[in-house]
C-alpha cells in the first residue's frame, strides 16, 4: 500500500513539473518505489502456501499485476476525453492512493507462519552460491525481451507494421495475452519439464521476432506475448526454489533488470534491433560457459547437451568435497557394512541383491565365475535396464538398444538359469524408441513362461517367498523424449514430492494402495543426477517423506557412479535407501574407469514379530575388465580399488 501511495506521488509530481525534468525524475522516483516493493511483495507471495503450488502463486502473482496495465490505459484514455491532461494524470494518482489507503486500514492477515522476510544473507554468499549465474538468466532474457517489446511499440513497431491499432488496444492484447499464458502455464509444465521449456522457449521467441521482420504480421508478437509470460514465470521459479528472502531475490532482480536496459536499447536501432535480441534468444548456450562441468546435464541443457557433452559432461570431475551440499556426510561410515547381529537360518528370510544399470555397449560382456556364485545365493537379484530391445538393426547402442546377445551374457549365461531374475524398466531411456517398442519389449520378456524371470514397470509386482510378500514397483524422474507417455511409466522429479502437493499427494495415493498388498515394498527410483558421488539434500529429504509413505526400500541408480546407502531402523519396519548403485557395465560415452565401476548390495532381511528387519546390508564392489578383442568381464574388486569409495573417504 505504502508502494502505491509512494507511485502515484511520483504521478503527480510529473503532472505538476510537466516538462522533460518532471517526467523523466518521476518516472526514476516510480522505479525507486517498484524496486524497493516488488522484492518485497514476491518473498510473500511465493511463501503463501495456503495459495497453491508455487506455479499458482507466480501465476496468480503476475497476472494481477499485468491486469493493471490492462485496465489502466483504458481508464486514463477515458478520463483524458473529459479532463485536462494533468487534471487526468492527478485524478488517477489520487484514485490510487485511495484505494491504497483503503488496503493499508484493513490489511488482510498472512494466513502462512513460516514466512521468513529477515533471512539475513551476505552478498559474498550469495555471488558465491552455486548456480548463481543460471539461476537468474532465464529471467534476465524475459526481461531483455520485455524492455525491447515495450520500447518498440510507441516508437516504431505499430508505424513499421502499418496497423490501424491504436496503442491502448495493443497493450490491451498484449497484457490479455500475457494473462492467458499464466492462467495455462501451470497445466504446461505438469506435461513438459520446465528445463525443457526453459531451452526451446527462446527459440520460439527468436523465431516469432523473425516472422515480424519478414511477415510484417502483427501476429507473431502476440504469439511471443504468450510465449513471453511463460518464460517469465520459469524464471521466476528458478528464483523461487533456491531464495524466498527479499535480499537475495533483490540482488538477482536488479542483475536481470540490466536486461531490461540491453532490450529498450536495443528497440532505439529500430527494426535492425531484432536481429540483435535475437542473439540474446540463445543464452542458455552462452550460459554454459559459466557452469561448472558437474552441471552440465541433459536435463538442464536438452538441446545443447550433444555438442557439450563432447568437450565437457565425461571429463574427470574436481573433488565434490568442494561442494558440500548434502547432509548424508553425516550418516556415512569408514566400514560400509552394516550387520545389526548375526543372521540365523530359518523360514522367515529374504536375500535379496541390487546391482546398477545394465547399459547398451558394443562390447560383448561376460560376468566372472566368482560374482555369479555370490550372485545366485540371493533369492531375489535385481538389475536395472538402462534401454529396450529392437530388432531393428540401425537401431545400435547409440539408440539405447540393448541387443539380444548382450542381454543373454548379461541376464541368461547360464541356460534357464537366470542370474538377475527381476528386471526394473522405468527410466529416462525406456521410451527412446517409442511406447510401442517399449510394450513389446516389456511383454516379451512377461511372457517367457518361466518362474525364473519377472519384469517390473511402475505397476504392482507382488513375489512372495517364506511367507513373506514383497512389492516391487519403478518410477523415474522422466524421460528424455518428453512427449512420449506411457501409463505404466510413472514420472515424477523429487523436486515435485517436496513442492507440489498434488505430484505428492498423488504418489502418497499410489504408494499406500501398493503397501495394503504386500508386507515389504521397495520401489525403483531412477533419479538423482549424472556423474554425481553424492546425493542431493533433495534426495536424502525425499527418502524421509517416501519411507513414511510406506516405501521400505528404495533401489536407486542413474548417475552411473556408485552412492552411499542410508539406513532407517524401527519399531515396524526397516528402511533402506539405496541412493545409487552405480553401473553394472557402461555405455559407449563414459570410457572413463568411475564409470566401468560399480556395485552390488547384498541385502538380508528377516520377519521378526510381524516386522521384517534389516539383519545385512553388504556393498559388493564390481568392475569391468577388458580380457579380449571387444570382450569385457565384470568382476569382483576390493573396496579400496573403488574410485568413489576413495572419494566418499576424502570427506571424512
Amino acid at each position: 500500500s505504502l508502494y502505491e501511495i509512494l507511485f502515484s506521488l511520483s504521478l503527480i509530481s510529473m503532472a505538476i513539473f510537466n516538462n522533460k525534468f518532471g517526467f523523466i525524475t518521476g518516472r526514476f522516483v516510480e522505479g525507486i518505489f517498484s524496486g524497493l516493493a516488488i522484492p518485497l511483495l514476491f518473498a510473500i507471495v511465493i511463501n503463501l502456501k495456503s495459495v497453491g503450488t508455487e506455479t499458482k502463486r507466480l501465476a496468480t502473482f503476475n497476472s494481477i499485476s499485468a491486469l493493471g496495465f490492462v485496465i489502466g490505459p483504458f481508464v486514463f484514455t477515458a478520463m483524458i476525453n473529459y479532463f485536462d491532461y494533468r487534471i487526468s494524470l492527478v485524478l488517477f494518482s489520487s484514485l490510487i492512493i485511495f484505494i491504497a489507503l483503503i488496503f493499508l486500514k484493513y490489511q488482510l492477515p498472512i494466513q502462512d507462519d513460516n514466512i521468513n522476510l529477515n533471512q539475513d544473507i551476505s552478498l559474498k554468499k550469495i555471488l558465491k552460491s552455486k548456480n548463481s549465474f543460471e539461476k537468474f538468466s532465464t529471467i534476465f532474457l524475459a526481461k531483455s525481451f520485455y524492455g525491447f517489446l515495450i520500447t518498440s511499440v510507441p516508437s516504431f513497431l505499430l508505424v513499421y507494421l502499418d496497423t490501424d491499432i491504436d496503442i491502448q488496444t495493443f497493450i490491451f492484447y498484449l497484457c490479455s495475452l500475457f494473462i492467458i499464458g499464466q492462467i495455462i502455464i501451470e497445466k504446461i509444465l505438469t506435461k513438459f519439464p520446465r528445463s525443457h521449456l526453459e531451452n526451446y522457449l527462446p527459440v520460439i521467441l527468436a523465431l516469432s521476432l523473425l516472422q515480424v521482420i519478414y511477415t510484417k504480421n502483427i501476429s507473431y508478437i502476440y504469439l511471443a506475448a504468450i510465449i513471453h509470460s511463460l518464460l517469465v514465470t520459469i524464471g521466476y521459479l528458478n528464483f523461487s526454489y533456491k531464495t524466498s528472502n527479499p535480499r537475495e531475490f533483490a540482488f538477482f532482480s536488479s542483475l536481470s533488470d540490466i536486461g531490461m536496459v540491453i532490450g529498450a536499447f536495443l528497440a532505439t536501432l529500430g527494426i535492425n534491433g531484432t536481429y540483435v535480441i535475437i542473439c540474446l534468444m540463445f543464452i542458455p548456450f552462452v550460459r554454459t560457459i559459466f557452469i561448472d562441468e558437474r552441471e552440465i546435464r541433459a536435463e538442464k541443457l536438452f538441446p545443447f547437451v550433444g555438442i557439450i557433452s563432447m568437450f565437457k559432461l565425461y571429463k574427470k570431475h574436481k573433488n565434490p568435497s568442494l561442494y558440500p551440499d548434502t547432509e548424508i556426510l553425516d550418516k556415512l561410515k569408514k566400514d560400509l557394512t552394516f550387520e545389526k547381529y548375526l543372521v540365523d537360518t530359518n523360514d522367515n528370510q529374504i536375500s535379496l541383491l541390487f546391482t546398477g544399470d545394465f547399459c547398451p555397449n558394443l562390447f560383448d560382456y561376460q560376468i566372472s565365475e566368482s560374482l555369479k556364485k555370490i550372485i545366485y545365493k540371493h533369492d531375489f537379484r535385481l538389475l536395472n535396464l538402462e534401454g529396450v530391445q529392437n530388432t531393428d538393426q540401425s537401431k545400435n547402442s547409440a539408440f539405447h538398444n540393448i541387443s539380444e546377445k548382450t542381454f543373454k551374457s548379461i541376464v541368461n549365461p547360464d541356460e534357464n538359469k537366470y542370474l538377475f531374475n527381476l528386471l526394473s524398466f522405468v527410466n529416462n531411456h525406456v521410451l527412446d524408441q517409442g511406447t510401442k517398442i517399449y510394450n513389446e519389449y516389456f511383454f516379451k520378456i512377461k511372457n517367457t513362461n518361466t518362474d525364473n524371470l519377472d519384469i517390473f514397470n511402475s505397476k504392482l509386482l507382488i513375489k512372495q517367498l517364506n511367507s513373506i510378500k514383497i512389492g516391487f514397483f519403478a518410477i523415474t524422474f522422466g524421460n528424455n523424449v518428453f512427449w512420449r507417455k506411457n501409463n505404466d511409466v510413472i514420472s515424477i522429479k523429487p523436486d515435485d514430492i517436496l513442492i507440489n502437493p498434488k505430484i505428492k499427494k498423488k504418489l502418497e495415493k499410489i504408494i499406500k494402495n501398493y503397501k495394503n498388498q504386500v508386507d515389504y515394498l521397495i520401489m525403483s527410483y531412477h533419479w538423482g543426477y549424472e556423474s554425481e558421488y553424492l546425493p542431493s539434500k533433495t534426495q536424502v529429504n525425499c527418502f524421509e517423506i517416501l519411507k513414511d509413505f510406506g516405501i521400505d526400500v528404495i533401489y536407486g541408480h542413474h548417475s552411473h557412479i556408485i552412492q552411499p546407502y542410508e539406513i532407517k531402523l524401527s519399531d515396524k519396519n526397516d528402511s533402506l535407501c539405496l541412493y545409487s548403485c552405480g553401473n553394472l557395465n557402461t555405455t559407449d560415452d563414459m570410457p572413463e574407469n568411475i564409470y566401468e565401476q560399480g556395485i552390488m548390495y547384498s541385502v538380508n532381511l528377516e520377519l521378526i514379530n510381524s516386522c521384517i528387519k534389516i539383519q545385512k546390508v553388504e556393498p559388493i564392489f564390481i568392475e569391468s575388465k577388458v580380457i579380449g578383442t571387444n570382450i569385457k568381464e565384470i568382476d569382483i574388486i576390493k573396496k579400496n580399488q573403488s574410485l568413489s569409495y576413495n572419494n566418499w573417504l576424502d570427506y571424512l
